[in-house]
């Protein structure tokens, strides 16, 4: 199938003009019969799914990819669910952040409005693609998807049902627009669209993450590689910090707020540390650990045969995205700061009681979300009251932490005078 990219991205920041005038209901009615949409095209959906799904599987994707690309009645209904979600929040346009009247009489306010074109790159995750267009619709922007090679199947039928709702209403389907095929060529092309692409978001691996980094010339949000951490202080709830590391580890391994390294202060109980991690190696997951832990975990290894390996460098900042977690000890709460910050930057989380101590771990951790006593799952736009997210951004500048609505907003200048001229 032709694709006219320069068609593609033309329409598109026409779209954007049009779109713009839509006021708050009208988008909210959108999102509505987008969601109807897609509930009455579910097996359409489903048996589209089941083509990359078999395809993945056939090529020998790891089960975490698979986890990721899989859809079923259950996941679609809950992605409505957050399309529901989104239409309840409040419209993120035409907010008035501030209001002056200057001494010559000009009346000076800055208004939120949508950002326009906003272009997502993502990987292996069908579900994105309704979570980008929902927020993208609330906040008004027009969307151009480039999805992965292996969901291309589940996102055309899921694309074609935001189209069929956007004919439903008589509006231009151009304001979803989707990049229909595996050519990685037009992820190129779209990171060099300026003027045309107002913003790029990528979501997926570290590969695809540096690589918006390095070759963009449209401005980009890119989140750091979701590298985890929990840091177990010696005043931890030990009820606690086994149930915060077992969910936070093993709820849902492929996704980016996953845990991937836990922290125990040396002058834990070793009982405690061991019994902590048999819950996690009962649950199949692969323990890498460092010299000092190692010698408390390395008999689990009898009950539970290649559960525990010596870490190497490597194993240290490595999004796992499965079922393997590092383990390290340390001497105290300084040290364990200092660890997260080279290593993290995404979501880290205290088990504490020491009110000293979470309030240090707050301070000092550099992060775009910084827990205490609660599972680092928890970074995420429904979870937070944000509705879905387009991505977890961990850049300081725009925004940060999981992009909901407000983020993918800008704003401009309203003066309203009576004729003043500048002297």
């Amino acid at each position: 199938m032709s694709i006219n990219f320069n068609e593609i991205c033309i329409s598109a920041k026409k779209a954007a003009r049009e779109f713009s005038l839509l006021d708050a209901k009208q988008r909210n009615q959108i999102l509505l019969r987008i969601a109807s949409r897609i509930l009455e095209s579910k097996n359409e959906i489903l048996d589209a799914n089941k083509i990359d799904y078999d395809n993945a599987k056939e090529s020998g994707a790891d089960h975490h990819i698979l986890d990721r690309l899989y859809l079923n009645e259950e996941r679609i209904d809950a992605i409505v669910d957050g399309v529901y979600q989104v239409v309840e929040l409040e419209d993120p346009l035409d907010i008035e952040y501030d209001n002056s009247v200057r001494p010559n009489g000009l009346n000076v306010s800055k208004i939120s409005v949508p950002l326009g074109v906003i272009g997502a790159i993502y990987e292996s995750r069908p579900n994105v693609t309704l979570d980008i267009v929902a927020l993208c619709v609330k906040s008004g922007n027009v969307s151009i998807l480039k999805g992965g090679s292996d969901t291309l199947s589940s996102n055309n039928a899921i694309v074609s049902s935001i189209h069929r709702a956007f004919g439903d209403l008589k509006l231009n389907p151009d304001i979803v627009q989707f990049i229909n095929s595996s050519d990685r060529k037009y992820v190129d092309l779209m990171l060099n669209a300026v003027g045309y692409i107002d913003l790029i978001i990528p979501r997926g691996g570290s590969q695809l993450v540096n690589m918006v980094r390095e070759k963009s010339r449209v401005p980009a949000i890119t989140g750091g590689i979701g590298v985890c951490h929990v840091y177990v202080d010696e005043s931890a709830d030990i009820d606690k910090a086994v149930e915060i590391i077992y969910n936070s580890k093993v709820q849902r391994p492929s996704v980016c707020n996953a845990l991937d390294t836990v922290i125990f202060n040396q002058n834990i109980n070793k009982d405690i540390i061991l019994n902590t991690v048999k819950k996690l190696v009962e649950s199949k997951v692969e323990i890498r650990a460092d010299d000092q832990s190692y010698e408390i975990l390395s008999s689990l290894n009898k009950d539970y045969p290649n559960s525990i390996y010596v870490a190497t460098d490597e194993d240290w900042g490595q999004e796992f995205l499965s079922l393997k977690l590092s383990v390290r000890m340390t001497d105290s709460l300084e040290n364990a700061i200092e660890y997260i910050n080279n290593y993290g930057g995404h979501s880290e989380a205290i088990i504490s009681e020491n009110q000293d101590n979470t309030a240090r771990f707050l301070k000092a951790i550099d992060s775009s979300a910084v827990f205490v006593n609660a599972s680092t799952r928890f970074n995420d736009g429904g979870e937070l009251g944000l509705g879905a997210e387009v991505a977890i951004s961990t850049s300081k500048i725009h925004a940060r932490g999981p992009m909901g609505i407000k983020d993918l907003t800008s704003y401009k200048w309203i003066i309203i005078g009576e004729g003043q001229t500048r002297n």
